[in-house]
């Protein structure tokens, strides 16, 4: 008798999904208008739970709690995005704002941290790059490999603020240095 019952029950999942499929079927055909309004319901609320956590961190962010705020970069959602994503400016928003907050504390171990992962996520992030090679630039023993990133970034793009800002202040503190 049990093996009827399975035999019922898978036949019945089957033709369900069948069933299901086929209406999906028609619907594109025949409601393309219907199919429109979920389509643009699930990027709403897509964009929303990622507008919603951005929310969060920057509110860490603005509370000083600057351990928390990476360790929610560091999970779901942000992890799982990619360049191009409808999350994708809210999480290069957090970063400029962390980054920044980094840099004015003087964090640069953490800003190194922030920046690396950053910059793997998206190296055409030319702020990531700048706040990678500036991170570098004070880290113990590493100070000349961001003091040449910096100024070869530079020389490709002089008119990019925060690399300009940056080279600016490795070259000031060079010639105080010399």
């Amino acid at each position: 008798m049990q093996k009827i019952t399975l035999k019922i029950v898978a036949n019945s999942v089957s033709m369900a999904a069948g069933v299901l499929f086929t209406l999906l079927l028609v619907m594109t055909v025949f409601r393309q208008d219907l199919l429109d309004l979920i389509g643009a319901d699930i990027i709403t609320y897509t964009v929303n739970n990622y507008r919603e956590e951005a929310d969060n961190v920057r509110d860490q962010i603005a509370r000083g709690d600057i351990d928390s705020a990476m360790k929610s970069l560091k999970e779901e959602p942000w992890q799982a995005l990619l360049p191009g994503d409808r999350g994708w400016k809210y999480i290069t928003i957090i970063n400029r704002k962390l980054a920044e907050v980094l840099y004015r504390q003087g964090l640069y171990e953490k800003l190194f941290e922030l920046s690396k992962v950053w910059h793997k996520h998206n190296d055409r992030d030319l702020a990531a790059r700048a706040y990678l090679y500036e991170s570098i630039r004070h880290l113990p023993g590493r100070e000349e490999e961001g003091r040449a990133a910096l100024k070869r970034e530079f020389g490709k793009f002089p008119t990019h603020r925060i690399i300009a800002r940056f080279n600016s202040y490795a070259q000031m503190q060079m010639e105080l240095i010399q």
